[in-house]
């Protein structure tokens, strides 16, 4: 018996959770925190879909692989050929099929939509509002902050002029687009609107698009055409993929604007963050800050001369895709690698490349091949698997490396008791000072030697994700064997200096240093200076061409970081 439209749609979301009025999950178009997407059965048996955050019924059954079609029960009408009123439909005409819209309730004014949302949230925490090129309100972003962190939702104006809860229609306006037109300013495109009024807060003419980091392409960029533009990203892999897509969407314009993307510097917690936080971190001195960006922006080289990023530029001398052979590995490891790439639908490369570099990092630098007197090579390997969005990256790499992370998070837990065991030992310690100080105090000679506190647990460490030069030397002191780094998304990597006081390439020298496993050296006026004998780190992740062609210029190839990089990309396949 065929399922319903509705458990066809439960069985693409397992984690749906159950509700007094459907199920709740995670909208699988946008990037959701919380659950946003609401889901029914409607009175005729139809599936009914509801994003919060404004994603469309048609986005949402495409991105779970289905169709709107697939959310229509089958009637007796259409499988009879029937029309509504009895009458046999001629077989080239196609039955009319209802569209769930989702919109729900619609109001007066954009206030009363707003108060709707209050009452089932709460009182808001930050309201923004859009404009079209008029001047007028077409749609509001309202946001919550709570325990589990933020809750945003749209509001839009419809097009009978009432308002409802849900996203802007397409194309949308930019955030504060009737200050961009007419300006020939410099105009900077932050993640967010909370970064934008950081932004406007020091003076910068800043905006960005509506509705989230995945929705880039849904907003109108035609207003930034032929000006320079400089985007500031978030320092995380959404930021950066959010500055991509962007971008992309900017090269499309004509005339081109002159694209630049500024990564702003850390903050003194060795963490990168946003604009809203580098301007709390300044102490929100505007004049300060802003000339501070605009130092930066005016040091940083456009993406290409006319704005244009060429991500599928024909090259002359590229090589050949050579298939690699599972066969290359000794029993178990190559059926391994042959069943999970065959399991998956993506080529053995995907699989064995992280693999190798996961067995490099195993053996660290206890163990080195002597190519000739003199000439030592420690296992140290740096792979980058390449493929577009969808071909498999992720899992593939995710299972390639599965025994290390499952490794991980044992030391983690194991680390986590050892701490426990140290704190209550530290606080026996710390009773047992005060009674030798008293007694110190008293008579120094028959206080007898001090205690000893318990010494701290060190964490074992055999993989990070992401970390600066000094936390990494911190790490390969407590690890001397060697890391290894796993990026989903290489290139957060790839961005250099980000972290980096020392100028341009300052970084990039010192992870070439670990490939070799060299001395490293790090010298901070706070924490003084750090030195590892021998850093070892092994590096994989994945990354997309035309990312990987942005961000991998002539200047890698000059100081040798592209040479020590192990690449897979192998012809794109279609899913099955």
């Amino acid at each position: 018996m065929a399922c319903s439209p509705l458990e066809l749609v439960l069985a693409k979301l397992p984690e749906a959770k159950r509700t007094r009025k459907g199920w709740n999950v995670r909208c699988p178009v946008h990037e959701d925190r919380r659950p946003s997407l609401s889901i029914a059965e409607g009175d005729d048996g139809r599936a009914l879909l509801h994003c919060h955050a404004g994603c469309t019924a048609e986005q949402i059954t495409e991105a779970l692989g289905l169709t709107l079609a697939d959310l229509m029960p089958p009637s007796s009408a259409k499988r009879h050929g029937k029309t509504p009123n009895g009458e046999r439909r001629p077989r080239h005409v196609k039955a009319p099929a209802p569209v769930p819209t989702g919109q729900g309730k619609s109001f007066e004014t954009a206030h009363e939509a707003v108060a709707s949302l209050e009452r089932r949230h709460g009182k808001r925490s930050r309201l923004w509002t859009y404009q079209d090129a008029e001047g007028n309100l077409v749609g509001l972003v309202v946001r919550w902050d709570g325990d589990n962190g933020k809750d945003i939702r749209p509001v839009s104006r419809n097009g009978s002029n009432r308002w409802v809860i849900g996203g802007m229609a397409e194309p949308r306006p930019l955030y504060g687009l009737p200050e961009l037109l007419g300006k020939p300013d410099r105009v900077f495109v932050c993640e967010g609107e909370k970064s934008v009024d950081a932004a406007r807060g020091v003076g910068l003419l800043a905006t960005t698009s509506p509705h989230g980091s995945k929705s880039a392409a849904k907003a109108d960029w035609a207003p930034l055409a032929g000006r320079e533009v400089v985007i500031l990203p978030d320092a995380d892999d959404v930021g950066e993929r959010y500055a991509s897509d962007v971008a992309d969407l900017l090269a499309t314009l004509s005339p081109s604007p002159k694209v630049k993307v500024v990564r702003l510097p850390d903050l003194p917690s060795g963490e990168g963050g946003d604009m809203a936080d580098f301007v709390v971190d300044r102490n929100g001195e505007p004049e300060a800050v802003r000339a501070e960006v605009e130092a930066l922006a005016d040091q940083v080289e456009p993406i290409h001369p006319n704005g244009r990023i060429k991500t599928h530029a024909p090259c002359p001398t590229i090589e050949a895709f050579r298939p690699f052979s599972a066969e290359m590995f000794p029993e178990p490891v190559a059926s391994f690698v042959a069943n999970s790439a065959k399991a998956m639908g993506c080529d053995v490369s995907f699989v064995a490349l992280p693999l190798l570099v996961g067995f490099a990092s195993a053996i660290g630098h206890s163990r080195e091949v002597q190519l000739k007197r003199g000439w030592r090579e420690p296992a140290i390997l740096w792979g980058a698997i390449i493929g577009e969005s969808g071909s498999t990256k992720s899992p593939a790499l995710e299972l390639a490396l599965r025994a290390i992370s499952r490794r991980q998070d044992r030391q983690m837990l194991e680390h986590g008791a050892a701490l426990e065991q140290w704190e209550r030992g530290n606080q026996v310690f710390e009773a047992q000072k005060a009674n030798w100080n008293k007694r110190a105090a008293a008579n120094l000679e028959s206080a007898g030697p001090p205690p000893e506190g318990p010494q701290a647990p060190v964490c074992q460490r055999c993989s990070i994700k992401d970390t600066t030069i000094e936390a990494m030397v911190k790490l390969l002191q407590d690890n001397p064997r060697g890391l290894l780094m796993i990026r989903d998304e290489l290139a957060g990597w790839l961005h250099f200096d980000r972290y980096s006081s020392s100028g341009r390439g300052a970084e990039v020298s010192q992870w070439l240093e670990t490939f070799g496993a060299r001395p490293l050296v790090v010298d901070r006026k706070t924490s003084g200076t750090l030195y590892v004998p021998r850093a070892a780190v092994s590096i994989i992740g994945g990354i997309q061409p035309g990312t990987m062609a942005k961000y991998v210029g002539q200047e890698h190839r000059d100081n040798g970081l592209l040479a020590r990089l192990l690449l897979a990309m192998p012809p794109r396949r279609a899913k099955e």
